[in-house]
């Protein structure tokens, strides 16, 4: 098991991360940083509709193929 407190040079991956294991002791940090994170979103979607007039689609996140890097030609 991993240290629970590591450097690590992929920033915020962890939960992508083959090598990440947690256990119960974790999980007051975990709710928070979910919470944290359903905060986040909910922000950027109020945000993006301010912005824009109409809400983010369903293909407009960080997973979805259209929004992720492409390769150059």
């Amino acid at each position: 098991m991993l240290p629970p407190r590591q450097v690590c040079a992929k920033g915020n991956a962890c939960l992508s991360c083959g090598k990440f294991v947690t256990d119960a002791s974790h999980r007051d940090e975990l709710q928070h940083q979910l919470a944290q994170t359903e905060e986040l979103i909910a922000r950027r979607q109020a945000q993006f509709t301010a912005r824009h007039g109409e809400p983010m689609g369903e293909d407009n996140t960080s997973g979805s193929p259209a929004a992720s890097p492409r390769p150059a030609p």
